[in-house]
């Protein structure tokens, strides 16, 4: 009583329990403040003037002071270079390219673009300076890419090559060698020298196993039915041959086909480089450029023997009249020599180079070319 009563005497409200010891004056303080700020919260909007540095830097920021207003100051958008693309190429109508009237090359073109699309692919469009031309530049994400992937090698098409150790410098079985690649299994991959674990080929590879409906689990656009191609046509060539396409391939990686350029075709004297082609080419085309380097390579042992026995040739010419010299008979020895240690070193290298692909049980298709099928004097007897 004494306290409440000297509460009242000097105009204070009295301090309860009930109210958390808290005067009615700082509860009523205390609900304006609340009240306040809910309002600020839910409104988005402040009634105190802000302070006079807040101004400043709004108006410097307005000016372009410490943000970056003007669309010059933006970088460009840029496509990553990790995801390699496949494109398909169709044909422009006058119609398309002025904008008047009703153009039946878009008309045809939409269909299939809207389909890339319904099928998770990564569609980028770009005309031809002429405007003659409008290419579709298709890619996948490497989620896809490593789906895509192990259904390819179920049917034995995409192989990688296993590391030697894997991140905790454990040796990895058959370390070195080519396999079909296991999603989960991704960690004990190489990487190619691009830097993702798909080549730019092997990306396009699997941009192309989609896009001709190679397995129904690949979840491809289903561009055109399987059964309205003709015989020996895939998807892709039947579309040519309708006329909805012009042509499709697969687009340069810019980086490493500059740098094949530099270190393969314009160099003479080093050794190719034939992991950096495999990943590029694959290793179908690449078994053929390690055969023909090697080639190249064994011959220089017949042909520097060849000048000798040239010489020797012109020797016994000016001696006796006659090309005949005693080093005839060893030369066709040697020749003969060479040619069996020719072919077993070429079956050892293509020994090797099969394991490290994995090509070990890779068998050149016996299919009839498309052209034989598609004549119909020339298949099956007719």
């Amino acid at each position: 009583m004494g306290r409440e009563m000297a509460a009242r005497s000097r105009g204070r409200a009295p301090i309860s329990k009930e109210n958390g010891g808290v005067t009615a004056g700082q509860a009523k303080i205390l609900k304006a403040y609340l009240r306040s700020h809910k309002k600020e919260e839910f409104e988005g909007a402040s009634t105190r003037k802000p302070p006079a540095s807040a101004v400043s830097l709004h108006a410097a920021t307005s000016e372009g002071g410490y943000q970056a207003m003007d669309a010059s100051q933006f970088p460009a958008p840029r496509f990553p270079t990790t995801l390699a693309s496949f494109v398909l190429v169709f044909a422009m109508d006058e119609e398309w390219r002025t904008g008047d009237g009703i153009s039946y090359s878009k008309m045809n073109m939409q269909p299939l673009v809207d389909k890339l699309r319904s099928a998770d692919m990564i569609i980028r469009e770009t005309e031809s300076s002429d405007r003659q031309r409008l290419y579709a530049m298709v890619s996948i994400s490497e989620k896809r890419q490593r789906q895509v992937a192990e259904i390819m090698g179920d049917h034995d098409l995409l192989y990688l090559r296993l590391k030697k150790q894997d991140d905790e410098e454990n040796e990895v079985k058959n370390g070195g060698g080519g396999t079909v690649f296991k999603n989960h299994l991704s960690h004990l991959y190489e990487k190619s020298s691009e830097g993702t674990l798909l080549s730019s080929c092997q990306q396009c590879q699997c941009i192309e196993f989609m896009l001709n409906e190679g397995d129904v689990r690949a979840l491809g656009p289903q561009l055109v039915q399987q059964e309205a191609c003709e015989p020996g046509n895939t998807i892709l060539q039947q579309l040519v041959r309708d006329e909805r396409i012009v042509d499709f391939y697969y687009l340069h990686h810019p980086e490493k086909k500059q740098w094949l350029v530099s270190n393969w075709a314009n160099s003479y004297l080093l050794k190719q480089p034939i992991e950096d082609v495999r990943e590029y080419l694959g290793e179908e085309i690449c078994m053929y450029v390690a055969w023909a380097g090697y080639v190249v390579t064994m011959l220089w042992v017949p042909a520097a023997t060849g000048i000798f026995m040239l010489i020797m040739q012109f020797v016994a010419i000016g001696q006796s009249g006659s090309v005949d010299n005693p080093f005839m008979p060893l030369y066709a020895t040697f020749i003969a020599v060479w040619a069996i240690m020719f072919n077993s070193g070429w079956q050892r290298l293509e020994l090797t180079y099969q394991y490290e692909w994995g090509l070990t049980e890779w068998e050149q298709p016996d299919t009839d070319r498309r052209e034989v099928v598609q004549n119909p004097r020339t298949y099956k007897g007719v």
